[in-house]
């Protein structure tokens, strides 16, 4: 994005003289101030690590297809398209994307030109001794009015509509890219509680048979009403896990309804699509990219120095209301004479320049000058502040994914072996061989970890979403219309 530079205030090619004493009678108008200086987002206040200041020439020859495409779900991305068309919050930026629009058509059309037309009908009497006589008089008269830009303030104030209208464009697409996100996490989500719901399901109907099952041993005398107490403990547990389960799922279809434009309902056969039941794999992770990569992709980071550019125009044209204004003022006046008498005509045109300075408003003009560089400062810190949050977000879902696969790894072996050791403590329960406590301890750490092998991978996928919005690569093939 190619930000311009306003100079109108070069006087190099008027001698040294006369622009010696512009430049001391303006000094002396503006308070000896100095034009703000233009914020360079090339500059960082941190230092960026060594890996990320390799190009990714590869990445670029490869145009991203969206990234959801590799989840392999036809659900999902029949959920985000949805999500795309109808979302609210997605129509209400588009609105005001549209609005930023008109807010730069209506700069651009005012031109500093101001026209003012006038027509007026006189009569007068004239009396001359005992004989009056009359006369009717018109007119039509056009008043043209030019203040010239002499220091840059109109092209300053279309640079900062222009901005404005590009940080909402970005602003509209990250609000997508973050939809998008949204929807997919959400989906995985619902996938997640619908497997624990099966899971739980499973633990609720072995702990009921469990319980048939020392209910007939108290009855033989082979188990005591303390195993039959801890028993209708753990089906109890196993029941309220279950309903928790079916409360959270339910939680879940409703906001990912509202977020489909949709009226929430626990009704799974009221979405547009089939809910998921099952977990895809994690997707391969992508190289990291470079930081020019991520600021050519990510909208937000783009977002913050459109708002940059355009806080740096703004002030540049509170500079300029410093200065004196200059307009031009043509007032042809036409079809003018005795109405009684057309024979009469007389038109003419007059040409003035004025020249307006503003002399009790200085301090008030100096206050909006120096909050407006103020504000272009706080622009530039949100921006910087934008830029090392996307590398934190980046450096934080990468190292996440590979902790989370350590994590997910070790719960898969941990799971492989409780339930290994619930099956072989189930025998030696027939047989006799060990108590009804050790069976069931081995049963609840057998559920246990299947339940929390199922939440790690949801969090690897989740984090996956999260890497890819970090580094700003599109959903869907297709770009959003805005």
């Amino acid at each position: 994005m190619k930000r311009q530079s306003w100079s109108g205030l070069d006087m190099l090619s008027e001698p040294i003289s006369l622009k010696a004493v512009i430049l001391t009678s303006l000094g002396l108008i503006t308070g000896c101030t100095t034009a703000p200086q233009l914020h360079d987002s090339g500059q960082l206040p941190f230092r960026i690590e060594p890996q990320w200041q390799v190009p990714d020439i590869q990445g670029a020859k490869n145009p991203a297809i969206g990234w959801v495409t590799q989840f392999g779900s036809r659900q999902l991305e029949q959920w985000i398209t949805i999500a795309l068309q109808n979302n609210l919050n997605l129509l209400a930026a588009r609105e005001k994307l549209r609005v930023a629009g008109y807010q730069l058509r209506r700069v651009q059309a005012s031109g500093g030109v101001q026209t003012v037309s006038q027509i007026g009908v006189e009569k007068s009497r004239s009396l001359s001794g005992d004989r009056g006589s009359d006369s009717e008089g018109w007119s039509l008269q056009l008043n043209v009015s030019w203040e010239l830009d002499l220091w840059g303030k109109q092209d300053a104030l279309e640079e900062q509509a222009r901005w404005q209208s590009i940080s909402a464009e970005h602003e509209f697409q990250y609000l997508a890219f973050s939809l998008s996100a949204q929807v997919a996490q959400a989906w995985i989500t619902i996938a997640e509680l619908s497997l624990l719901e099966q899971l739980q399901q499973n633990a609720r109907d072995n702990w009921a048979d469990v319980e048939r099952s020392v209910r007939r041993d108290v009855s033989r005398g082979q188990a005591n009403t303390g195993d039959l107490q801890n028993t209708l403990t753990d089906l109890a547990l196993a029941e309220s896990a279950l309903e928790k389960t079916r409360r959270q799922l339910g939680e879940s279809l409703r906001s990912i309804q509202v977020i489909l434009g949709q009226y929430p309902t626990a009704d799974r056969h009221g979405l547009s699509a089939v809910p998921p039941t099952t977990l895809p794999q994690v997707p391969m992770a992508a190289a990291m990219d470079s930081p020019a990569d991520i600021m050519m992709h990510r909208p937000d980071i783009l977002m913050a120095q459109a708002e940059l550019a355009a806080s740096d125009a703004a002030a540049f044209a509170a500079y300029a209301d410093l200065f004196p204004r200059l307009s031009l003022n043509l007032i042809p006046q036409a079809l003018t004479g005795d109405l009684s008498s057309l024979g009469q005509k007389e038109s003419s045109i007059t040409a003035s320049a004025s020249l307006f300075q503003t002399l009790f408003d200085r301090r008030a003009l100096l206050a909006n000058k120096d909050q407006a560089r103020s504000q272009a400062d706080q622009s530039y810190w949100r921006y910087t502040h934008t830029l090392l949050n996307a590398f934190f977000e980046v450096e934080q879902t990468i190292h996440n994914e590979q902790q989370l696969q350590r994590e997910w790894q070790a719960l898969k072996r941990a799971q492989e072996a409780a339930i290994h050791a619930a099956n072989i403590d189930k025998r030696d329960y027939q047989r006799g061989l060990i108590t009804l406590r050790d069976y069931l301890g081995s049963q609840r750490r057998a559920i246990e970890l299947s339940q929390q092998s199922v939440s790690k991978h949801a969090d690897r996928l989740r984090n996956w979403v999260a890497l890819q919005l970090a580094l700003g690569r599109p959903s869907m093939p297709e770009k959003v219309s805005s």
